[in-house]
């Protein structure tokens, strides 16, 4: 989901195709064709000046390339445990445990979510709750993770998002403008217990951490944040702006 703050304190969420009513479409999502349809979107809200713009994970990618294609629509950017346009390096990591839930298994399970229909997915997929959010919010949740086509949709995401990164890196340059960049909690996530090896999990977190930065070096006017206590969910797990920390390699 990509968020959007314009003048006068409007707020704008923005959400990919197929999470709330509209269709797949041609069935073919990528960051190009997300970055697009925001462009064709902001004139008819109306909106003709730059925005502050928000992504996270890979909503974040989504975000970085709208910056790229359309610097004159962007005041500032904030990045949330963003996905890189560097993401490759990950997978040059030795990892056995972890690397059995590569981008290959999640394809696999997109496809077969995918095939199924929403109430044998309900029987598949447990009910996403979670804590403090209205019963509405998380009910639109469950609808979400219930939806056959949001799984072709990130099959095609996760497809593409390696070339579209590539394509990023080789076109036009970041623009220079305010970037905030927010990572997660590297030593948090280390800490839960998810089965998996701490060593591995140990070298995959310092390698994510790392790309985080590195997104905070594409402006000269930039912040670098860890969001203390916090995962991948930042926007779910972290408490308030005073307990975020600037953070200096």
């Amino acid at each position: 989901m990509l968020l959007y703050t314009l003048s006068l304190y409007s707020t704008v969420s923005f959400y990919f195709i197929v999470l709330g009513k509209s269709e797949l479409g041609e069935g073919i999502r990528r960051t190009g064709a997300l970055a697009e349809e925001l462009d064709e979107l902001l004139p008819l809200l109306p909106v003709h000046e730059p925005v502050l713009l928000i992504g996270h994970s890979y909503g974040g990618l989504c975000a970085q390339h709208f910056a790229r294609s359309h610097p004159l629509m962007i005041k500032a950017l904030l990045l949330v445990d963003s996905t890189s346009v560097n993401l490759h390096r990950l997978d040059d990591l030795m990892l056995p445990v972890m690397d059995a839930d590569d981008d290959a298994a999640w394809l696999e399970t997109c496809r077969i979510y995918n095939e199924k229909t929403s109430e044998e997915l309900k029987d598949l997929i447990a009910p996403a709750c979670v804590p403090g959010l209205p019963t509405l919010l998380n009910e639109r949740l469950e609808d979400f993770q219930w939806n056959p086509l949001m799984y072709a949709a990130m099959y095609s995401e996760v497809t593409w998002w390696k070339e579209d990164a590539m394509i990023m890196k080789n076109g036009p340059g970041f623009p220079q403008i305010p970037l905030t960049v927010v990572a997660r909690d590297k030593e948090y996530v280390i800490r839960q217990e998810d089965g998996l090896p701490e060593w591995e999990k140990r070298i995959f977190e310092t390698l994510w951490e790392k790309l985080m930065y590195e997104q905070s070096e594409l402006t000269d006017d930039s912040r670098f944040i860890i969001a203390e206590e916090s995962g991948h969910a930042v926007h779910l797990e972290i408490g308030p702006m005073s307990s975020w920390k600037p953070f200096i390699i």
